[in-house]
């Protein structure tokens, strides 16, 4: 272990009075209390306020103690030379205390070891720390970490809502304009977002009706959708199927959504004789993604399944990333680079076919690009290799970027990102996405636009010679080509030009089998 220098000895003696003069005033609270005092984690040092209360909720103590910084803040400024050296004397006094017994001796010891700390002198060190301290020092130390705005000064607040304060969580998480879950059952999960944009009369209700069965065999299907188009009645009706999703916004209450659920619970679950069944945990829906191979290109040949369509079709997918802002944003700007780019050299160029697309792809959290090309000049073959020359020009393209080009395409896509959604059904479809993808980010675009205004060219080219161009180290790819039938006979020959590191494969049922799964939702 490294000897630890004179600074870091000041810091911790330093965290330590502090933490002594701050437990009277938090124990002797008006709100129940449990305590509070140093922490120490792993070697990591701070200081924790527990409070537990059947009087107030977690946003107000939270709230009181910001407030009680304040006033201990006064404290320090006024304490008096004599106050200071006796709570030194008093901290002193507590660590030259003997362990009472080995058990305790052996705790002592075992933190050391546990923490990786190592300080098995730390009584005498921090004693003899504490023999130096000045007031000036706790002072300065309280200003830089503690108070309120203090520079350095880094805090986490845990809230934990008792029964009585469970309605406390919902209006606070709505004051941020975003949705909350409001209920979860066996049943049921209700999403709930306050009105706070669009001054429309009536609210906005999506519901996500899961049912496993539905297509084990045509009467199942038929009987599930029968009975959608029953309960789409019943609530065109009412306004008040198995497990659904609810997500409710626009002019409601929290109070009227939370009735609306459990009036639908009430019917389908709770009757004497009830139409659905919860789910039993085997049977719950998860979303599952695919884990492509790093380095590796998959390929999925298909007939076409009309025999008397020309058209041949080629989906050219590129898998990046699980869900994370900051590789998003480099994903976004390349497809707002490429974009135009792609259009015009596949289809006005080259002549590829009338449907030429480069998109970005989610599913379910894990992000892509794909393009979708659909021809009759040009099988699915040559259309692939087409795809990947052009990729090798984006490439010349993005590294030949001036700065101020990078720039434009950078304001460009923030100001798209901070576009106002034109009604509630859009502002709704957002929050729903997020819900159905299970990623749940509902501050999405504040964070991403946060993300871009750091972003350096030098990243975005990072990014593309990692992930995109072709040959990229960390490339995943899958290429599905359907024939058509003026191109069917070419289906054998592309199969032979194919080569490595391509993987050919046959059968759609390969991916649950052969590889890893991203995610599980």
């Amino acid at each position: 272990m490294s000897r630890r220098l004179p600074f870091q000895r000041r810091l911790t003696r330093t965290c330590r009075v502090r933490a002594s003069i701050l437990a009277n005033p938090v124990v002797g609270w008006i709100l129940r209390t449990r305590g509070g005092g140093s922490r120490n984690h792993s070697g990591v040092n701070g200081v924790q306020f527990i409070i537990q209360s059947s009087a107030k909720g977690p946003r107000h103590i939270d709230s009181r103690v910001e407030s009680l910084l304040k006033d201990l803040e006064s404290k320090f400024y006024n304490m008096s030379d004599e106050e200071f050296k006796s709570n030194v004397t008093a901290l002193t006094d507590m660590k030259l205390e003997k362990h009472k017994n080995l058990s305790e001796e052996s705790r002592f010891y075992w933190g050391e070891i546990r923490n990786g700390t190592l300080k098995f002198n730390r009584i005498e060190a921090e004693v003899a720390a504490l023999r130096e301290i000045k007031r000036e020092e706790l002072i300065d130390y309280f200003d830089e970490y503690i108070k309120i705005d203090a520079p350095k000064k880094k805090s986490l607040s845990i809230f934990v809502y008792g029964s009585q304060h469970l309605k406390e969580m919902v209006s606070d998480k709505a004051k941020n304009g975003l949705p909350v879950l409001l209920r979860k059952s066996l049943f049921s999960r209700l999403w709930y977002k306050p009105e706070t944009t669009f001054s429309i009369p009536k609210p906005y209700v999506k519901i996500d009706f899961n049912c496993p069965l539905a297509v084990n065999s045509p009467d199942t299907a038929a009987l599930t959708d029968t009975f959608v188009r029953y309960i789409l009645w019943w609530l065109s009706c009412y306004l008040s199927p198995e497990e659904f999703t609810m997500y409710v916004s626009g002019n409601v209450r929290s109070s009227e959504a939370e009735e609306m659920v459990t009036h639908i619970e009430d019917v389908l679950y709770n009757d004497t004789n009830p139409i659905c069944r919860p789910f039993s945990p085997s049977q719950q829906l998860t979303n599952r993604v695919v884990k492509l191979q790093e380095g590796k290109k998959y390929i999925y040949r298909q007939e076409g399944s009309n025999p008397s369509n020309e058209n041949s079709a080629l989906v050219h997918y590129i898998q990046v990333h699980q869900d994370e802002f900051s590789i998003n944003i480099k994903l976004q700007l390349f497809h707002l680079i490429a974009k135009q780019a792609s259009f015009h050299q596949l289809r006005t160029v080259e002549k590829l076919g009338y449907i030429t697309s480069l998109s970005q792809r989610n599913d379910s959290g894990v992000y892509g690009v794909q393009f979708i090309i659909q021809s009759s000049v040009k099988g699915p073959g040559h259309i692939d290799s087409r795809v990947e020359s052009l990729l090798k020009n984006l490439e010349s393209k993005l590294y030949e970027m001036s700065d101020e080009e990078f720039k434009r395409n950078v304001t460009a896509l923030i100001d798209i990102k901070l576009e106002k959604h034109k009604n509630l059904n859009e502002e709704s479809m957002f929050y729903w996405r997020e819900i159905q993808n299970g990623t749940l980010k509902f501050n999405r675009r504040d964070a991403e636009v946060a993300a871009l205004r750091e972003l350096k060219k030098v990243e975005l080219i990072g990014f593309f010679d990692e992930y995109i161009k072709v040959d990229a180290p960390k490339k995943k790819s899958l290429s599905a080509c359907v024939y058509g039938s003026q191109h069917l006979k070419e289906m054998e020959s592309d199969k032979v030009k194919v080569v490595t590191p391509c993987i050919e494969r046959s059968k759609t049922l390969w991916v649950s089998k052969s590889l890893n799964l991203c995610m599980d939702r």
